[in-house]
């Protein structure tokens, strides 16, 4: 093949032509880089996206923004974003990033707009902001139907709904469900086998066959609690053989190893009179039979520590890492994020003759609280009591709900971790115990979910609901 000389020209002419097109590019996109360049400097930062589990900042008081801007940012230390409708966060500067953390969970199906001034390294300041609307309450329940059918067919189920739907879909069905726990990925439940048996199961949430839990030998499992967004699950578990000193056991569904003991500072299985898990984290506060509390890294990789000697745990103020114990004389709070304790000074509700207080939760504020108050009526008849949700602060005394006309009976109080919610489990007048082991329950039982502000009935939704208690 043969070039001639006027083919030879015109190829020279245009690679001369897209030489001078692609330096002309260059050119032009030279010159844009530095008026954009320019732009941003006179501009200051501004956000490109902004990412968080919007999932659980309802539920945990550790959860993060993260804002990444357009530019690096100077470090300034510790500031305070705005939040709103209501929320208080601190933020830090890393990079390009921006991190919000909230001081406590977010309301419940609430829009948000989080803003933060910045300042650029070019010297200029700007606004980082992101928009997101958190989801609505979870609310899943244990419903029994209080008798073992002769067919085999499952008879009791776990059902779950967002706060508001009439329709729930059952995640888990059996005989008899002694009781269950949720965790991130799904839901372990204890099945009742037998009189003295139990067996535990892992339902994944992304759907399949529920998984066997193993343990090392036969026995009975109770007590059931989920570390929240950790993914662990801690039960007392009670031998078929051997000494009947219950141990408590810790276990990861995810994973295929079998549960393990909470061991002491000797390295023995821990004896746990009373425990429950420190919110969204791998520790736990355990009472031994002495009445001490142990602070304990549930991987016991870490020997326990010492929080004193108290006769009742509590539990935690929601969306809080601080304990609520009580003594023989009086009240104390444990700050496990400080280390110090303080005497719980509770506000009078002024309680009248005759009226009992049944369940107390303390606020994170400290000092005011939600309390079942029972109050003997007729002591001649069957349901001697009428029973009301109160709610004590520092504007007085409000009653939120009672039970003087329907003769219901109040049997548990759970507030959510960001406060925004009440959980009432009740049983009507002619309920009668389900004789289950391990964690009995009555007959026709429902939940109330209300608001803890002004007493607003939200749902009620057949069944047990009391992830809120811990």
């Amino acid at each position: 093949m043969s070039i001639d000389h006027e083919d030879l020209g015109e190829l020279r002419h245009a690679r001369q032509h897209f030489r001078r097109i692609i330096i002309g590019s260059i050119a032009t996109l030279s010159a844009l880089v530095v008026v954009l360049g320019y732009l941003n400097w006179v501009r200051g930062p501004y956000s490109l996206e902004f990412s968080g589990d919007i999932d659980v900042m309802t539920t945990s008081q550790r959860e993060q923004l993260v804002f990444t801007a357009d530019q690096v940012l100077e470090e300034s230390g510790t500031t305070v974003p705005l939040v709103s409708p209501q929320g208080k966060a601190t933020a830090q500067v890393d990079g390009r990033n921006l991190i919000v953390t909230f001081d406590r969970p977010l309301l419940f199906d609430t829009e948000y707009i989080v803003e933060t001034d910045v300042l650029g390294k070019s010297g200029r300041e700007g606004t980082l902001r992101g928009a997101f609307t958190t989801p609505r309450a979870t609310i899943t329940t244990l419903e029994r139907s209080g008798a073992v059918e002769q067919s085999g067919a499952v008879s009791d189920r776990i059902v779950t709904r967002a706060l508001g739907d009439e329709e729930g879909y059952t995640v888990f069905g059996a005989q008899r469900i002694q009781e269950f726990a949720e965790v991130p990925a799904g839901w372990v439940v204890i099945e009742a086998t037998g009189t003295v048996s139990t067996q535990l199961w892992f339902q994944a949430k992304q759907g399949g066959p529920a998984v066997q839990i193993e343990a090392e030998t036969e026995g009975r499992s109770e007590k059931l609690k989920s570390s929240g967004t950790s993914g662990l699950v801690a039960f007392n578990f009670i031998p078929q053989e051997g000494p009947r000193q219950p141990q408590l056991l810790v276990t990861n569904p995810l994973t295929e190893t079998k549960p393990y003991a909470i061991l002491n500072r000797d390295g023995d299985a821990m004896a746990a009179t009373a425990w429950m898990w420190v919110p969204n984290s791998t520790s736990l506060v355990v009472q031994d039979d002495s009445q001490m509390l142990w602070l304990v890294d549930s991987t016991n990789s870490s020997p326990p520590v010492a929080l004193g000697r108290h006769s009742q745990l509590n539990g935690f103020l929601p969306g809080t890492d601080a304990l609520f114990v009580s003594s023989p004389t009086q009240g104390s709070i444990i700050d496990l994020v400080s280390g110090k304790t303080e005497r719980a000074v509770l506000l009078d509700d002024a309680l009248e003759n005759g009226q009992n207080p049944f369940i107390t939760r303390l606020l994170s504020d400290r000092t005011s609280y939600v309390r079942v108050v029972s109050t003997l009526v007729d002591i001649s008849k069957n349901q001697p009591f009428t029973y009301d949700v109160r709610r004590v602060d520092g504007a007085g005394v409000a009653v939120l709900m009672t039970s003087d006309q329907d003769k219901r009976v109040f049997r548990s109080l759970c507030v959510s971790p960001n406060e925004q919610y009440f959980s009432l489990v009740q049983t009507e007048e002619s309920s009668v115990p389900d004789n289950y082991l391990g964690k009995p329950g009555y007959t026709l039982t429902s939940t109330v979910i209300a608001s803890v502000s002004s007493g607003a009935i939200q749902q009620v939704v057949p069944g047990v609901f009391d992830a809120w208690c811990g």
